[in-house]
């Protein structure tokens, strides 16, 4: 507890009890967000969560964990390899994917499609990094990006009737949450204090016991303990 903090973005409604572990470090019901998968909402929920971290100055290293993630180290270990460094962890790489389907870029305004990254929306920033993030309102421009065009979907729905319908559904999450933070750090400039790789690990592909949520498509697998294993985390090997 001297060295880290935990800071918890709970639903909409939901109390701990008075003395919880987590009461001080709880975001506040006025603050909270309804989050959904691949959703904006899930982009501000972070950003909430990185706001609320910031206000204690003792704070240098910044982690966004799900309620399903289990330490496969020791807090020793990746205490050490947060701290070994002086830049961000954070899988992100140059892609085009998904941007003309769910974005319209204008050459006006930013972000513009050379500065579109992807990766994994688990990161590991610096205080720098989180203060950049949680301090600049770029996500507006996302979401006016994105409602242009949701709106000409709606009127193309209209038109084509339930194709249209069909069509809507499955282009409408925006998958923010796998774009926002790499393509907020590129518009800055700030790629070469970010070391590419997550310290989330996380296998997806199609299996019997795979979560799953609504399509029956690509998604993290659920692993029982008896196959856990030891993980190499590309260049940062810790065998």
């Amino acid at each position: 507890k001297k060295r880290s903090s935990i800071y918890v973005h709970p639903p909409r409604g939901f109390a701990f009890p008075a003395g919880h572990f987590f009461e001080d470090h709880v975001i506040k019901q006025e603050h909270r967000y309804e989050v959904k998968w691949a959703s904006l909402q899930m982009v501000h929920a972070e950003l909430v969560l990185l706001s609320y971290a910031l206000r204690d100055p003792a704070n240098e290293r910044f982690v966004l964990l799900s309620e399903t993630d289990v330490p496969l180290w020791p807090f020793e270990c990746t205490y050490s390899v947060l701290f070994a460094s002086e830049l961000s962890f954070l899988e992100t790489k140059k892609s085009d994917m998904r941007f003309s389907t769910l974005y319209e870029f204008r050459n006006t305004t930013r972000p513009h499609v050379q500065d579109w990254r992807k990766g994994s929306q688990w990161f590991a920033l610096t205080r720098s990094h989180a203060q950049k993030l949680a301090n600049q309102n770029g996500i507006r421009k996302w979401y006016v990006a994105f409602a242009r065009k949701q709106l000409r979907r709606r009127k193309l729905r209209d038109q084509l009737g339930d194709w249209g319908r069909i069509s809507h559904t499955i282009q409408k999450p925006p998958f923010a949450d796998e774009h926002y933070v790499q393509t907020s750090l590129a518009m800055a400039n700030e790629e070469r204090s970010v070391l590419p790789v997550s310290l989330t690990f996380a296998r997806f592909g199609i299996k019997d016991h795979v979560t799953v949520w609504g399509d029956g498509g690509e998604r993290p697998f659920r692993l029982e303990s008896s196959e856990w294993h030891a993980v190499q985390f590309g260049a940062l090997s810790m065998e």
